[in-house]
């Protein structure tokens, strides 16, 4: 059986001896994992740095984005409105060339009659200028371009407030009704 060095016969070995006048640095303390208050004040410094960073490039970004939005929409909206007008100057001028013809048919029938009438007279020469009247109207409206109506409907009047009563009577003028009849009984 081999010795058991329990058995109290062990001694301890010697202590080492340190001199009196050496000082033994206290053990370091061990990091409890809890953060000082110096470490969480310069992280909250560092956080709110970062938050203020992250704001201002928030806003710096929806400013550009707005100017760009708000670009956009100004094009947008120029292209709508210039479509639009292109859109109502081709319906325009198809409706304007649809009365020009209209009004070239009821001119050469208004001619046609003139032509064909077999007394002369008042009544033919009033057709005659109602014929060329219309013929001219016609014209003025095929030479025109249909943006240019909106404002030249003052060129119209002139010419539609003429005078067309035959010769030897006055007319009552433009603008004028007529005059009432009376009649009286008895």
């Amino acid at each position: 059986m081999t010795g058991n060095q329990w058995d109290g016969n062990y001694t301890p070995p010697p202590a080492t001896e340190q001199p009196a006048d050496t000082h033994v640095p206290p053990a370091p303390q061990q990091d409890s994992g809890m953060p000082t208050a110096e470490t969480i004040k310069d992280e909250a410094g560092n956080v709110a740095a970062q938050a203020g960073d992250s704001a201002k490039n928030v806003v710096e970004t929806a400013k550009s984005e707005v100017a760009n939005v708000a670009t956009e929409v100004r094009s947008n909206a120029r292209d709508l409105l210039d479509q639009a007008r292109l859109d109502l100057t081709d319906q325009a001028g198809k409706q304007q060339q649809k009365v020009a013809a209209g009004l070239r048919s009821i001119s050469e029938e208004l001619d046609s009659m003139a032509t064909a009438s077999e007394q002369p007279g008042v009544a033919t020469d009033l057709v005659r200028q109602a014929a060329e009247r219309s013929s001219s109207v016609a014209t003025w409206l095929e030479d025109r371009d249909p943006g240019s109506l909106a404002g030249g409907s003052e060129d119209l009047r002139p010419a539609a407030s003429r005078d067309v009563s035959p010769p030897g009577r006055r007319s009552r003028g433009p603008g004028r009704p007529p005059e009432p009849r009376t009649e009286r009984r008895h």
